[in-house]
């Protein structure tokens, strides 16, 4: 079933609802704030009426802000109902409210909108924060809006934008995956792996031990030779107290101390750790951590298949609208570098160590 009204809506006619509450929101928003953000050879513009989203979503993309005369690929709107007292239209405020009654019949579980999203303009409604994103691809243009800034929870708040930036990137040849990444100057390795694998410990503790970091959780591929990883996010997450206990460093850079419940604790690297922050890393290896009971780490060669399947699933499920295109691009990426399943043991100092060998010239 379609949502109620979604019937009297072209394709982008949505979009163009969206888009006209932006300009009627910057134009009562005080001030426009616009940067520019480099991902790869792409630039993203993005707009935010007024401060209160480029205040909640603006730290973690930091890092990769270009200076303002730099050409623009693809260009972003962002705003809130709260901050600049303009309302959605009543059509899309009727389509919302009875999408939060029953998201399970108006939404897929990857909450694209029923009806609503199609080839042209993706767009989804996040049941966790009510955010609505939609993407333009033929114009290049999405459209980000949520009813109040302070309702973006801490996970959209460290991976901003991921799932318009996604469609985005990817119609340009960059592929968004679940997955880690450091290195350093000479090359890096991709960390693959669905939650709780290692990916993200492994992470950080090859930050903590003075390698380049690229992310810890969501990053950008592109097999054209040489394969390489790109950044999106300068955000680090421990989980929870347990993690701080192991790494007890990080403890002076965490933002969000008071977290709680199922709330990772995050660090945003732009200033404490920007020397080791890395924009693109050329890929060596992908690597699939595994937890052993051992206490060494080490390397054990697997095939592109196994790989994949670390890989793969674990982005689909996070990424609306992802299908064979990304899957293929996926393939391609593993297929082109070696892998390795990363047997982690409980001597943490062996996990930088061990990756470093590997990179080494």
């Amino acid at each position: 079933m379609l949502p109620p009204g979604s019937e009297l809506l072209e394709p982008t006619a949505c979009f163009d609802l969206m888009s006209a509450g932006f300009a009627r929101a910057q134009r009562s928003a005080s001030p426009l704030i616009e940067h520019r953000y480099r991902f790869g050879a792409r630039v993203v513009q993005l707009r935010f009426a007024g401060p209160a989203l480029f205040d909640t979503l603006g730290t973690a993309l930091s890092h990769l802000i270009e200076p303002d005369d730099t050409a623009v690929d693809i260009t972003i709107d962002l705003w809130d109902s709260e901050s600049t007292g303009e309302p959605v239209s009543p059509l899309i405020a009727f389509m919302r409210s009875r999408i939060a009654y029953d998201h399970y019949q108006f939404l897929t579980p990857r909450h694209e909108i029923r009806g609503i999203s199609n080839e042209r303009v993706p767009a989804t409604l996040d049941q966790w924060s009510g955010a609505f994103s939609l993407y333009d691809r033929e114009r290049r243009h999405g459209v980000y809006w949520v009813e109040a800034a302070g309702n973006v929870p801490y996970f959209e708040r460290a991976a901003p934008l991921r799932t318009v930036l996604s469609w985005a990137l990817g119609d340009l040849g960059m592929q968004s995956v679940h997955a880690a990444a450091v290195g350093g100057p000479d090359g890096g390795v991709l960390l693959a792996g669905r939650g709780g694998s290692g990916k993200s410990s492994t992470a950080l503790r090859c930050l903590e031990a003075g390698m380049g970091y690229l992310a810890d959780d969501y990053c950008l591929i592109a097999d054209s030779p040489p394969a390489t990883a790109y950044s999106m996010y300068s955000v680090a997450k421990l989980n929870g107290v347990a993690d701080l206990q192991r790494m007890p460093s990080f403890l002076p850079h965490i933002v969000n101390p008071e977290a709680a419940g199922d709330e990772k604790l995050m660090m945003f690297l732009a200033e404490s750790f920007a020397d080791q922050l890395l924009s693109s890393v050329a890929v060596h290896a992908v690597l699939v951590p595994r937890v052993t009971g051992d206490v060494g780490t080490r390397l054990e060669p697997i095939s592109a298949a196994a790989a994949l399947r670390a890989l793969g699933p674990t982005t689909l499920l996070q990424r609306p609208g992802a299908g064979p295109e990304a899957m293929q691009a996926m393939s391609s990426f593993v297929r082109s570098v070696p892998c390795f399943e990363l047997q982690l043991g409980s001597d943490p100092e062996q996990i930088p160590q061990v990756i470093a060998t590997l990179l080494a010239p």
